[in-house]
């Protein structure tokens, strides 16, 4: 055979070759003390077959990156490729950290391994290839038994009655008959609109209810205006409904305290709370002059004292565009943090609380005062002993009492915890717990662990903290506070813990996202405020966006911020000139 014929049968042979592997081409791993790049997955290794599953992958540059290409692939067990998806234009400042999120409809099950290569713009050279970030298991989704018995259950309204005339904010209340709330969920809706998540309530009876202003409702004149009450078992399937009529005007109707059960429910049994007062988001609100429209809407109290509003008063005369701007933040319900700055923890608390009762509203606290908080930095401080912190845990609930209260337990105590050792860890572990106890201790108490946000912590490796710190007796945990990254990243994470916790609720702090996160955590420029605070969610697993951290209060003497907690009325109104609404 001549040289050419040679030369064409090889170059043949070899372009077969490549036809048939370049499916499976593995580029080579740059050396491990080289990697510029860290990478893990965030969300579940257990996927299901013939659904489309998120993939969540943490990637944090440990150097600086400019328009790279973050190239994602994943392979079967036969080391074929049977996804690929590239992000471009990526940049990292030192220590940025980000997740991406990847959507995959597996066809088959089995054994998956997902490779990522970083390389520069137009694929010109690679920067780092990991051959097995993680491996997955492909599976069929196991078929759950309902969890409630469709046919023996029934949607029962007890307010709006049928045909009455209502004005104003109502609390629209119902229950799935014979059913524990735990294992349901219930929506309301309107002339067939949106699905509104309602929330469990154990005054006077266990049902499920939520605060709804009807003022708005002119669409049909006084009506009737259809409202459709959904059940839905855990799973999201709908088990039962109901429909009732109603008309907008002046009315002498109110919601009844105490429903009466229906006829039909002879051999139903509640046990009322007698010894306990009512919370007052529950009760039929009444419009006060001492507090914002929304704290009614919303079920959440707006502190007419807070700093937003004390800004507003002051420029209302000199700086009447910034007076607005202010009253933005203001006008809306936030959290009130306290620690070790108060004197008399228990009488501050019940000042508080007493204001919110009084206006028919649900208060928000944050217990922050665990010792060793922060770990040193901005916020460091807290309690110096366990035992004294155990009393000051008891003193706060005091406080509160057997009010209707949501309470979001130490921020960044279960993240935050490297500089401790692995005694002071189960320390702080117990006092988490007994703070979950001591607070649960009341029923109208909500109470959520802080779990950091969506950029920090794996999601099993937080839900193995918080199953130590007690979550199984609380009502959830609590992310992104004090934080900025987006809304839907932190409801992403949460639901990856909450899978691994049996679907746990959570909360997420909406105050300051507005414009997502920038890498920067303390101060950083041109952020805005988020979403506006509500318990409707329209999300099963979250039970409120809140405004956990004040919008203006500074995160600590940095970017020329003022001492932590601090108010900065000029950072306060870039926030809200910024907002999206």
């Amino acid at each position: 055979m001549s040289l050419s014929k040679r030369l064409l049968s090889f170059f043949l042979a070899l372009s077969l070759l490549l036809t048939l592997v370049g499916s499976t081409l593995v580029y080579p791993a740059v050396a491990d003390a080289a990697s510029n790049v860290s990478m893990s997955l965030t969300s579940s290794n257990t996927l299901f077959v013939n659904e489309t599953n998120a993939l969540t992958v943490s990637v944090k540059a440990n150097s600086p990156l400019q328009d790279a290409l973050i190239d994602f692939e994943l392979y079967n067990s036969s080391n074929q490729r049977v996804m690929q998806k590239v992000f471009e234009h990526q940049s990292f400042v030192v220590n940025g950290q980000r997740l991406y999120s990847i959507s995959w409809k597996p066809t088959q099950t089995g054994t998956y391994t997902l490779r990522i290569g970083i390389f520069t713009s137009n694929w010109s050279s690679l920067i780092q290839w990991e051959n097995s970030v993680a491996t997955f298991s492909v599976q069929p989704r196991p078929v759950a038994a309902p969890s409630v018995n469709i046919l023996a259950s029934a949607v029962e309204v007890w307010w709006p009655a049928q045909n009455a005339t209502v004005s104003g904010v109502q609390p629209f209340k119902g229950i799935l008959s014979g059913t524990s709330l735990s294992n349901y969920q219930m929506y309301w809706q309107v002339d067939g609109g949106q699905l509104n998540l309602m929330n469990n309530s154990s005054v006077d009876s266990p049902h499920k209810e939520s605060l709804v202003n009807v003022s708005g409702w002119n669409w049909r004149g006084s009506g009737p205006y259809t409202l459709n009450f959904v059940a839905k078992n855990l799973s999201g399937q709908t088990i039962a409904q109901k429909q009732v009529a109603i008309y907008i005007g002046a009315s002498s109707q109110t919601a009844p305290v105490t429903p009466v059960a229906p006829a039909t429910n002879t051999t139903q049994t509640q046990t009322t709370q007698t010894t306990t007062p009512p919370p007052t988001q529950i009760s039929a609100p009444a419009q006060t002059t001492a507090s914002p429209a929304l704290a009614s809407v919303s079920g959440l109290y707006v502190n007419p004292n807070s700093p937003a509003l004390s800004q507003a008063q002051q420029w209302l005369t000199s700086r009447p565009a910034d007076a607005a701007l202010m009253k933005k933040i203001g006008d809306q319900p936030s959290a009130r943090w306290f620690g070790n700055w108060n004197n008399n923890i228990y009488t501050d608390v019940k000042n508080y609380v007493d204001a919110a009762a009084s206006a028919n509203a649900t208060p928000v606290l944050i217990a922050y005062n665990i010792p060793q908080r922060d770990c040193g930095g901005y916020s460091a401080g807290g309690s110096n002993d366990p035992q004294v912190y155990r009393q000051w845990i008891a003193d706060m609930a005091r406080g509160i009492g057997n009010r209707s209260a949501m309470v979001v337990l130490e921020p960044d105590s279960v993240a935050l915890n490297d500089c401790l050792s692995s005694t002071d860890k189960q320390t702080r572990f117990g006092l988490l717990s007994y703070a979950v106890d001591t607070f649960k201790a009341n029923p109208n108490a909500r109470v959520y662990i802080d779990a950091g946000h969506s950029s920090w912590v794996g999601a099993q490796d937080m839900a193995n903290r918080l199953t130590q710190a007690g979550i199984a007796r609380a009502d959830g945990f609590a992310l992104n506070v004090s934080n900025f990254y987006p809304t839907q990243d932190n409801v992403n994470y949460g639901t990856q813990i909450s899978q691994f916790l049996g679907g746990k609720h959570f909360v997420v702090d909406t105050s300051r996202n507005g414009r997502g996160s920038n890498g920067q955590w303390c101060n950083p420029s041109d952020r805005a405020l988020g979403e506006k605070p509500t318990l409707n969610t329209g999300n099963a697993l979250v039970d409120g966006f809140l405004w956990l951290k004040t919008p203006g209060e500074s995160d600590g003497t940095c970017n020329g911020g003022p001492s932590a907690g601090q108010w900065w009325s000029d950072y306060a109104l870039g926030l809200a000139q910024r907002a999206a609404w």
